[in-house]
């Protein structure tokens, strides 16, 4: 987590808005652990953030899991179960490939507020 003498380089309002919401979430003893592991892998310039493809998701996913992408989901591969997943960002394809396959797309900060969710890196 970053102190006060710190700030954060990032440009992205939506960005800004969920490290806020996750360093509430860690003040406030909320979902915790997974939100400081959130924090290290958002917290970051956009070249060293994670991405994950379809075909990893759907490898370490089964039905109605809940995820959070820390980074942007490619749309190499395909989805052959429903699930709720996060992400800051979406390829085109991917989107396309989330959605025909059944996939609740939320925000982050949404996916936050429930139990079970996996950080898929």
């Amino acid at each position: 987590m970053q102190s006060d003498w710190m700030k954060s380089n990032i440009e992205r309002s939506d960005i800004r808005s969920i490290i806020a919401a996750l360093e509430s979430n860690i003040a406030q003893r909320k979902n915790d652990r997974i939100s400081k592991k959130l924090l290290k892998l958002i917290d970051v310039p956009t070249r060293r953030r994670k991405e994950a493809s379809i075909y990893k998701i759907n490898k370490y996913t089964k039905e109605n899991d809940k995820i959070i992408v820390p980074g942007k989901v490619l749309s190499e591969g395909a989805l052959k179960h429903k699930i709720s997943i996060a992400a800051i960002d979406y390829s085109k394809g991917a989107r396309e490939e989330l959605t025909s396959a059944g996939a609740v797309l939320s925000s982050i900060e949404e996916m936050l507020k429930e139990k079970g969710v996996k950080i898929i890196i």
